[in-house]
């Protein structure tokens, strides 16, 4: 009896528990970033990330009471997560024991954070957004400097993780250092490996805080989108901006007709200022332009990844995947790099591992069902179709946390626009 009260004692509702939440928040944020590959995570090994990213948890969980909603939706998920990791191990990776503990962990940890009751998932994305804020209030000003040529110390590096990437690092932000790029105009990456990533990430939250830019963290976000110049980023924002005013407000059809004539406005505008030689000209309306039935702008596979591709549909690895074959391939030999999206995920995982997790995502709308988590999901399929990254826990982990967000705040709305309505 004595001991059951002393075990109680050293156990802290979530509120109370200053250092547990902390742990948690610690662990979060470095498995996060480290799945996207940020700059400042580049020499500290992938074991290590994980190592602290366990012991964090596993701290919060021995200092916390009432933190997990064990119901049996959150164990079906749990259950459904374990088998897509054991697919990932077993049919698609080639096995050895770092890569077991780094798995294990990973399940482990995401199934901690699906066990989480939704008051703590609510705080953790609302967290998620300041954090992605902060890293953007950092790098902005930096890059504002550096464009308007301000000299920064620099290194130029291919030390990410990913042979195919060779970044200029100046500590606030990266560059691609890749020749072909040097040249080119310089697009805002903040401490991401492509524009394209941080624009995507960016237009998650946007959607997830309802674009109130009123925000600090929220107006950064869209400023950091913008500096993107990524195509794929603007079409993301621009297609989750359309659901959001179709979600909250009445008379939408208005608003839509509004800001399809301000998309329209600023096209022309920029088609014809300083006759096309301008960055959002060249670097996003040039390439919607379509010729031979193809869009400029749609790069995501090259010729030769095409070509494999094809011949991959027809031979029996269709199913399974064949990822294994590339574990331990030069990157300047292997065909997939330099492509990215949706085929390169079938290539990698097979028609069944992509239905599993396709499957996946689907269950984590139903059980936390919204019309605004349901616009979320369709968001964020577009995007990994173009980037091919449903299982980095940057983006896992947004999808799992803002669901509950989106569902309350969809509820509060219909409530408060019924209560208009009398």
């Amino acid at each position: 009896m004595i001991a059951t009260e002393r075990k109680k004692g050293t156990c802290l509702l979530y509120s109370e528990n200053i250092i547990g939440r902390l742990c948690l928040k610690f662990g979060l944020l470095l498995i996060m970033f480290k799945s996207m590959y940020l700059s400042f995570t580049w020499y500290i090994p992938e074991i290590a990330i994980y190592a602290i990213g366990l012991i964090s948890f596993v701290l919060f969980m021995i200092t916390s009471r009432n933190v997990f909603n064990q119901n049996n939706n959150n164990k079906v998920l749990c259950v459904f997560f374990i088998i897509i990791q054991f697919y990932v191990f077993f049919i698609t990776l080639n096995q050895s024991i770092i890569l077991m503990f780094v798995l294990s962990i990973s399940t482990f940890y995401t199934c901690g954070i699906l066990l989480l009751n939704d008051d703590i998932k609510v705080e953790l994305v609302n967290f998620c957004s300041k954090t992605l804020g902060i890293l953007l209030l950092i790098s902005i000003p930096a890059w504002i400097l550096y464009l308007l040529g301000f000299s920064w110390p620099h290194y130029v590096s291919q030390d990410c993780g990913i042979d195919f990437y060779i970044h200029a690092n100046y500590y606030f932000f990266v560059v691609s250092a890749k020749p072909q790029d040097i040249i080119d105009i310089q697009r805002f990456c903040s401490f991401f490996l492509e524009p394209g990533h941080l624009a995507t990430t960016c237009s998650f939250f946007l959607f997830i805080n309802k674009f109130n830019i009123k925000r600090w963290e929220v107006l950064l976000m869209l400023v950091a989108v913008i500096l993107s110049l990524s195509l794929a980023g603007y079409g993301l924002l621009i297609g989750a901006y359309i659901f959001y005013l179709i979600l909250y407000n009445k008379n939408y059809k208005k608003y839509l007709l509004a800001f399809a004539l301000l998309i329209a406005g600023l096209t022309v505008f920029f088609m014809n200022l300083n006759m096309g030689n301008n960055v959002i000209n060249e670097k996003i309306i040039s390439r919607l332009v379509f010729e031979d039935g193809e869009m400029s702008g749609n790069n995501r596979f090259t010729p030769r990844f095409e070509s494999h591709y094809h011949k991959y549909l027809k031979s029996d690895d269709v199913y399974w995947g064949i990822l294994k074959e590339f574990s331990t391939v030069d990157y300047k030999y292997n065909w997939m790099d330099g492509s990215a999206g949706w085929k390169r995920y079938i290539i990698m995982y097979g028609i069944i591992g992509t239905s599993l997790v396709l499957i996946f995502y689907l269950l984590l709308l139903c059980v936390k069902w919204s019309y605004a988590g349901f616009f979320f999901f369709i968001v964020f399929l577009v995007a990994n179709c173009i980037r091919d990254y449903p299982l980095r826990q940057y983006w896992l982990y947004t999808y799992i946390l803002a669901l509950p967000l989106l569902q309350r705040q969809y509820m509060s709305f219909n409530k408060q626009r019924k209560l208009i309505n009398g």
